[in-house]
């Protein structure tokens, strides 16, 4: 019999409805890769741009930047990223059903953790203004780790501070990048159903598992 100890969130599009402006935050982004020469042609789609937004780092190995300039451009990125994000703030909402299902796990005596590629501030100040902060034993975001997802590091961070096993843990996200981040780190992986064309990238990546609702995670752990 499996012993479900904690649950870890993705944040937008899992528990927050977020409103934030992925295209601003793509042109920002471009504009600031241009300028430190990346050529116009690798940059030309916006999952061009979301190459070095997901990769960080590694997505720079092709070019040949030192370690000062490439601190250089990841600082300028991330200072874009956060303003884009904290613009968004004011509009977040909680997706449905995520206060009552974070209440009934906390009933359960399960960890709640969040792993998120949004900024420390933005994640705080949206799980603040949604009441869903209270819940929540260990969030880390994208500017507190060294390796933020897909890689399973950031991840296996998380479920370190909340002081549990991976087979003790069940991570849900809506994305590809998150189920690749859990199948790396060899963690459970529930896949929230957000519309169509998310599933068909997630079944095409390997994902079996999915939700339609937040609330049936409380209801699969009660059954294992």
């Amino acid at each position: 019999m499996v012993q479900i100890k904690a649950v870890v969130f993705d944040l937008d599009g899992t528990l927050l409805d977020s409103k934030i402006n992925f295209g601003e935050m793509s042109r920002c982004v471009k504009s600031i890769l241009l300028s430190f020469g990346i050529p116009e042609e690798h940059l030309t789609e916006r999952h061009q741009v979301y190459r070095f937004i997901l990769g960080w780092e590694s997505a720079f190995v092709d070019y040949g930047f030192d370690d000062q300039v490439l601190g250089k451009v990841l600082d300028e990125m991330n200072e874009a990223i956060n303003k884009v994000e904290l613009d968004a703030v004011r509009f977040v909402k909680r997706m449905p059903n995520a206060y009552d299902t974070l209440n009934k796990l906390k009933e359960m005596g399960l960890l709640i953790g969040v792993a998120t590629r949004g900024s420390y501030m933005y994640s705080t100040q949206s799980l603040e203004i949604t009441e869903l902060d209270k819940f929540v034993n260990v969030l880390l975001a994208r500017d507190q780790v060294r390796f933020p997802k897909p890689d399973p590091r950031h991840l296996l961070s998380v479920i370190e501070k909340l002081n549990v096993a991976l087979g003790e843990t069940i991570y849900v996200g809506d994305t590809v990048t998150d189920y690749t981040t859990a199948f790396k780190a060899g963690v459970s992986f529930y896949a929230y159903k957000r519309d169509e064309t998310r599933v068909k990238r997630l079944i095409e990546a390997g994902c079996k598992c999915f939700i339609q609702d937040l609330y049936e995670i409380p209801e699969i752990i009660g059954q294992l």
